[in-house]
């Protein structure tokens, strides 16, 4: 998907939901746990529902089109 936006590298968080697709497409509950804490360990897993995980950003661009 990156290059049909112009970016070079695109980084979607893993989270439950991933989790989720990881089972339906028949890895084990072995694989997903470790897959689960791997993530955790390295601070890339996400947690909707944890604001602390929430992005903080330095500068925000606004792009405005006038119709």
């Amino acid at each position: 998907m990156s290059p049909e936006m112009g970016a070079t590298i695109c980084f979607f968080p893993i989270d439950e939901k991933a989790l989720g697709y990881m089972r339906l497409t028949g890895r084990s509950e072995e694989q997903v746990a470790y897959t689960k804490a791997y993530l955790q360990a390295q601070n890339m897993f996400r947690d909707y529902n944890d604001a602390s995980q929430d992005c903080h950003y330095t500068e925000v661009l606004e792009v405005k089109r006038d119709l």
